[in-house]
């Protein structure tokens, strides 16, 4: 779906003024990939949405858009490993997001260093 319409995909990206090279579009481009992902919960769909945003961005924000798409379908509770870890261990939802969570912002801060500061 992503990639039959990538063209009013980037039509509409540039209308409403999201800009990489900016704090702000930066910020907003990211959080909206996030929530995507978070919603989606499909490591297909959260591969597509990197590719479709490095396409439209560019790609030396490559890495930082799929850390952004897998901390989303990492950290949604749609995520298989919640489900399997709950049911088989009984893992609480607070011990899957202390583990995750910690390990998605490990993944975000090396993104974030490698793609804005190096």
């Amino acid at each position: 779906f992503m990639q039959e319409h990538r063209e009013w995909i980037e039509e509409a990206v540039k209308n409403w003024g999201l800009n990489p090279h900016t704090f702000t579009g930066m910020f907003t481009i990211s959080l909206l990939l996030f929530i995507a992902s978070f919603s989606m919960g499909s490591d297909g769909k959260f591969a597509a949405l990197t590719v479709l945003a490095a396409t439209v961005f560019g790609k030396e924000y490559l890495l930082w858009f799929f850390a952004v798409d897998y901390c989303g379908y990492l950290l949604t509770p749609m995520h298989e490993c919640v489900m399997i870890g709950k049911r088989y261990f009984g893992t609480s939802l607070s011990t899957y997001y202390k583990a995750f969570g910690s390990w998605a912002l490990l993944i975000l801060t090396t993104a974030g260093v490698f793609t804005f500061l190096i």
